[in-house]
């Protein structure tokens, strides 16, 4: 009975998470505290050079033996990892079934079962245990899960941009006020827990705007127009960690926050972001560049403030010539001047 109240409360706390990172990394806590896990991981399906890579969301525990050592890596770096590379995964993905199997790991079981919405299998989770799951406690896992693509779909459908299926503004504000928690003393952020030293970094957030993007629209149609929005959202989705958060503001404008990053680590990311843009063969609209400007998040800021920061340095990159990287921090007084399009 005691087990099963706590079961039940562990449910019960799914109904009032709000927001995709919260819900990650609750399921995940769920997941792994009822299934007794030694290692579980999340991971997202994404695209890869035209082929299907993975990326880790969440991993908590681990697993520890003589001879190997496998601990959590909660905050992965940029790089998707192909599909291919994880045979596990792989097999789960391909067949659209639960996979279970000897993992190798210092004897453990590995587990790992498909989330799958109308459009395919979008997330996997992988379990390791010492001994394999039983009948029940498989069955527990699928229910989660069921309980967990519904949330992924409730969430999707009300703060997600239509065009894009990045964020949208609506998801903004409650993103951002969650990750400008307090962050003295932390061993979390609301995307997870921090590697050692991340608690030093901070957020960061960006303002990406594509350059002339009114004469896309005059020159080539709507419909050009529209494809290079897409094709961007997509660009951004290649270019960031699974951890940073991405949204459609509305028009050409773009914001993405990157927390637990130094002002080295988002000036890397960002610039790599206009190299990776302009290089991209847009096939209806040609070549595309787009202007950014970003700023550190204080711990007295709100969306709106940390925003306005990062505009004013965007205008900056744009008075500057365009196809540039601007940062707030940076800009001589009175630097930056509001110029459009």
């Amino acid at each position: 009975m005691k087990k099963m109240t706590g079961f039940i409360n562990e449910i019960a706390s799914l109904a009032g998470v709000r927001g995709r990172d919260a819900l990650e990394y609750t399921m995940a806590s769920v997941m792994f505290e009822l299934t007794g896990a030694r290692l579980l991981s999340t991971w997202s399906v994404a695209p890869r050079d035209g082929d299907i890579g993975v990326r880790c969301c969440v991993t908590l525990g681990s697993a520890r033996c003589e001879h190997c050592e496998v601990t959590s890596c909660t905050l992965p770096g940029d790089n998707v990892k192909p599909l291919d590379s994880k045979p596990a995964l792989k097999n789960c993905y391909e067949t659209k079934r639960h996979f279970r199997a000897r993992s190798g790991v210092c004897g453990l079981h590995r587990h790992v079962f498909p989330v799958a919405n109308g459009h395919g299998v979008v997330r996997l989770v992988e379990i390791l245990r010492d001994a394999p799951m039983r009948e029940d406690e498989e069955r527990l896992v699928f229910g989660l899960l069921r309980i967990y693509r519904n949330h992924l779909g409730i969430n999707d459908y009300g703060d997600c941009d239509d065009l894009t299926g990045l964020l949208n503004r609506r998801a903004f504000e409650e993103t951002f006020r969650a990750l400008i928690s307090p962050k003295l003393g932390r061993k979390t952020s609301p995307f997870g827990p921090l590697r050692a030293g991340d608690e030093t970094r901070g957020p960061h957030l960006a303002m990406i705007e594509i350059d002339l993007f009114k004469r896309i629209n005059d020159g080539f149609g709507h419909p050009h127009g529209e494809e290079a929005l897409a094709l961007l959202a997509r660009l951004l989705g290649e270019n960031f960690r699974e951890t940073d958060r991405l949204f459609r503001f509305g028009g050409e404008t773009f914001v993405a926050v990157l927390p637990d990053t130094d002002s080295e680590g988002a000036a890397a990311a960002l610039e790599r972001l206009r190299v990776l843009v302009e290089s991209f063969d847009f096939p209806l609209a040609g070549r595309v560049t787009v202007s950014i400007g970003y700023t550190g998040v204080r711990q007295d800021d709100t969306g709106a403030s940390a925003s306005a920061r990062a505009e004013e340095a965007l205008y900056a990159a744009k008075e500057r010539g365009r196809n540039r990287v601007c940062c707030f921090e940076e800009l001589p007084a009175g630097a930056a001047v509001a110029v459009r399009g």
